[in-house]
């Protein structure tokens, strides 16, 4: 939670010295008064509930992550129905939406889970946890590598392929090492996130090209060049400083 506040935070200073420096890259829009902002703030109050109740329930220790995932489903549905909006064509194109993504999802970690039964059975896994556990250099240069191996890797593969195909090699790796399992987890996917948007492929990149086909593609890549830097200034800073990622997980432990 913390680093993704921080990611916030980063990405409006990067916002606000750009538009700075090139007005025209983010054109003033009209003043609105303060009683409208008010108001619009108001109407956000079913993603805050939905928000609050997930965060809540997972940071009070009330349900697990996976159990979160049902009731914040449940809670969506819940806020449609009395918004109005549970019409059969809704209804119908979220549920074809989730089947589309749920089949993606699983053809992807079946093959994560092939590869990674293969590597186990042929001792490529055990071979490469023991060679890099065994080299002469500081756990926090062995670490530096991995997140380097995920940076490059993001150029060419979908986050989640990435992690399902990596985790299981690196994760005995970091743990030999000493290294807390949930600042690993939350800067692989920071790390992950920032290999999808940096040249020369990063496919994030692409995907806002097909949104707007009219925008040249070196374009793009200038535009997010100062939001890559935003992230790894954070990214190092996580990674120097884990107390800022594990904060937060450490205070929730006294509520459980």
């Amino acid at each position: 939670f913390l680093p993704g506040v921080l990611t916030i935070v980063g990405f409006m200073l990067v916002v606000v010295v750009v538009t700075r420096l090139n007005p025209e890259m983010g054109p003033a829009g009209p003043r609105v008064p303060l009683r409208e902002k008010i108001a619009a703030l108001g109407r956000t109050w079913a993603i805050i509930l939905l928000f609050a109740l997930v965060i809540g329930g997972i940071y009070f220790g009330v349900f697990t992550p996976t159990e979160a995932a049902g009731i914040g489903a449940v809670g969506a549905f819940g806020i449609s129905a009395l918004r109005g909006r549970m019409t059969r064509v809704n209804t119908r194109d979220a549920l074809m939406e989730t089947v589309k993504t749920t089949a993606m999802i699983f053809t992807i970690l079946i093959g994560a889970l092939t590869l990674n039964n293969l590597m186990v059975f042929s001792g490529i896994a055990a071979a490469l946890s023991g060679f890099v556990s065994g080299l002469d250099m500081h756990p926090m240069a062995v670490m530096a590598v991995i997140l380097l191996i995920y940076l490059v890797m993001g150029c060419f593969l979908d986050a989640l392929a990435m992690i399902l195909l990596t985790v299981p090699i690196f994760f005995p790796i970091i743990t030999d090492l000493g290294f807390d399992p949930v600042w690993f987890g939350i800067i692989v996917v920071m790390v992950v996130e920032l290999g999808l948007i940096t040249p020369p492929i990063g496919m994030n990149v692409f995907v806002i090209k097909g949104m707007v086909p009219n925008v040249k593609l070196s374009s793009i890549y200038k535009g997010v060049i100062p939001f890559v830097i935003a992230q790894l200034i954070l990214i190092i800073a996580v990674f120097i400083i884990p107390d800022i990622a594990l904060w937060l997980p450490e205070t929730a432990k006294t509520f459980r």
